[in-house]
């Protein structure tokens, strides 16, 4: 099942129309925006607070995709200047959100993912700073039907999914620096954008399960998951269950640019 929001001919949303933001985007799944109304220090009653801990991050979609940390230990903390003078989340070893709720990803080939934040290069090997999960440990990749949708594996970002293992990804990334990533599959070629630049499109066959997670710096739900994660920061992230077209995606960097000025 898709969630299709009307935007026009086509569903693409009108570059001319001011007041975009990402819910004017056909098939929103997710958005997560580390705004006043959405990050909590408990289970969605009591605002976050700067340096303090974050338990939940609420989804903006109005799809009740919360993000949600899953002991206390795992709360991300909220830096309100910590991303070009502006709010954004810690990540830290250790420390992670997802969904609790199934997500309606549908049964399809088509998924775009959009990242606002800064990654360390130096963390692990295999840092998982955004996934789709189906089941267990490592669920973003070696259970079918979950997906990687930022990676880190030192130089660069990428998207990695069983069972074909495909490798979708962009290179030259600056440690630690403000950075708009992006990822697309159409269905037939995943292309991966830095600061809205893109990678080489490369062929991939992919088919996403339906009621898996969204995972933020973990590889997996539930007690099987990694503790030992990326460390960097995130400030927003959207995701579809569709490509977004040319035209979209450039709206959406746009809005980008503007909330985070860069």
């Amino acid at each position: 099942m898709s969630l299709v929001y009307p935007c026009g001919p086509a569903g693409s949303v009108n570059t001319a129309t001011s007041g975009f933001t990402p819910a004017s985007l056909p098939n929103l799944l997710a958005w997560y925006k580390a705004d006043t109304t959405t990050l909590f220090s408990d289970a969605g009653t009591t605002p976050a607070v700067n340096a303090g801990p974050v338990q939940q991050w609420n989804d903006k979609s109005g799809n009740g995709y919360h993000l949600k940390a899953t002991s206390s230990g795992r709360r991300l903390t909220l830096n309100t200047t910590g991303l070009n003078s502006k709010r954004t989340l810690l990540l830290a070893s250790g420390t992670s959100l997802s969904t609790s709720l199934g997500v309606a990803m549908g049964t399809g080939a088509a998924c775009s993912a959009f990242f606002v934040g800064a990654i360390d290069l130096s963390s692990a090997n295999n840092t998982r700073f955004l996934g789709y999960g189906v089941s267990g440990n490592n669920a973003d990749y070696e259970a079918g039907g979950g997906a990687l949708m930022a990676r880190n594996d030192g130089t660069g970002v990428y998207s990695l999914r069983a069972p074909t293992f495909a490798i979708v990804r962009v290179d030259g990334l600056t440690t630690n620096a403000p950075v708009r990533l992006g990822l697309i599959y159409d269905g037939t070629n995943g292309t991966a954008y830095a600061n809205n630049v893109a990678g080489t499109p490369m062929a991939t066959t992919t088919a996403f399960a339906d009621g898996g997670l969204i995972l933020l710096n973990t590889n997996g739900p539930g007690a099987g998951q990694d503790t030992v994660e990326g460390t960097g920061k995130v400030s927003e992230i959207v995701i579809t269950t569709a490509a977004l077209s040319s035209g979209d995606r450039s709206s959406l960097d746009t809005y980008f640019q503007s909330e985070w000025g860069f």
